[in-house]
């Protein structure tokens, strides 16, 4: 069995040193808490601070004071986590109808995005909508195409084409070539005129300096270039 010297210091500096065959000290000390030296003036002392009863006041004060940020800042997440609204059921049940999540890529998303817009009224019900679908874990390119940004329309077909270069993703090329071959009506007219967004679109994309094979594969829509020559 060892035997080891109690390593306790006393107040005035002396080691205890007395036998003992527990390595935390003798029969006396060894459950006395680790005495330390002060930060500020060296005098030992067993506070957690690591200060003596003259200096410790300081450190005190600063750990309640953090303490008590770190309370405040706990109670605003709470409060904004009570505050951010799930999926109201008539829009909860469009993801249940049609078998979305996680899983399902922009192009399945997107299909039903005019459905679940006629149930948002206004900006604050599509931020709301917004939240709940990242809270469920879904991508931003997956709410984008669920639920698309109502401003995003006001852009011309060359921003369009940038934003598409700067993502790389080849579904936003798809998406927005999409919304650009909606015919504003069924005239022969608004049918050219999408075909000639779409074509301008990809003009702009090679541009931008995106693949070639891309813009071929993602920005070409046969069904409306074949309409817009049928009605010229």
């Amino acid at each position: 069995m060892v035997f080891y010297h109690c390593p306790y210091i006393h107040r005035t500096g002396k080691i205890c040193g007395r036998g003992s065959y527990r390595s935390e000290g003798c029969y006396v000390h060894w459950k006395s808490p680790v005495r330390t030296p002060c930060r500020d003036c060296g005098e030992l002392n067993s506070s957690i601070h690591n200060a003596c009863y003259k200096h410790v006041g300081k450190y005190q004060s600063r750990e309640n004071y953090r303490r008590k940020k770190r309370d405040e800042l706990r109670a605003k997440i709470v409060m904004l986590e009570n505050h951010i609204p799930d999926l109201p059921d008539s829009r909860h049940e469009i993801l249940n109808k049609y078998n979305l999540s996680t899983e399902s890529n922009p192009l399945q998303l997107r299909a039903h995005a005019n459905e679940l817009g006629t149930l948002l009224p206004d900006w604050k019900a599509r931020k709301d909508v917004k939240e709940a679908l990242r809270r469920r874990l879904f991508k931003e390119n997956q709410i984008e195409a669920l639920v698309p940004d109502k401003r995003g329309k006001k852009l011309t077909v060359k921003e369009r084409a940038r934003y598409c270069a700067k993502t790389g993703d080849v579904s936003d090329i798809w998406l927005h070539a999409l919304d650009l071959a909606v015919p504003k009506n069924n005239t022969d007219e608004a049918i050219v005129a999408a075909s000639s967004c779409l074509s301008q679109f990809r003009k702009e994309l090679a541009e931008a300096g995106v693949d070639p094979e891309q813009i071929n594969t993602y920005a070409k829509l046969p069904d409306i270039t074949r309409a817009s020559n049928q009605s010229t």
